[in-house]
């Protein structure tokens, strides 16, 4: 289990944003996606974190529909993977909220 930390405004630092500011990223279409662990420390190499993460990958077309999933790959410090979104669906999820809640799934395992 990881230990929060609580928020130090010294340690912080602001990333620029890899989005288009005007892109609508609730549209058809293939995203490849990388996420990185914090520090980017090994921990995906430990079983039952990369068994979470595995699963909680394979959960995403049943918490929101409309999405396809594609090539998954785990490394030590991050992952890399291909969603496929559907646009045209009435409530289709923007792509943020279907990484935030794949974060959030694996960091609650």
């Amino acid at each position: 289990m990881m230990n929060h930390r609580s928020f130090d405004a010294k340690t912080y630092t602001r990333r620029n944003s890899n989005r288009l500011p005007f892109y609508n990223y609730r549209s058809s279409g293939a995203y490849f996606i990388t996420m990185c662990t914090h520090k980017r420390q090994r921990v995906l190499e430990i079983p039952i974190i990369r068994t979470a993460l595995l699963e909680s990958w394979h959960q995403l077309p049943q918490r929101f529909p409309g999405i396809g999933l594609d090539a998954f790959v785990i490394m030590p410090d991050h992952v890399h993977g291909i969603l496929w979104l559907d646009g045209s669906m009435k409530d289709a999820p923007p792509l943020g909220s279907v990484i935030g809640a794949l974060k959030a799934w694996v960091t609650i395992t």
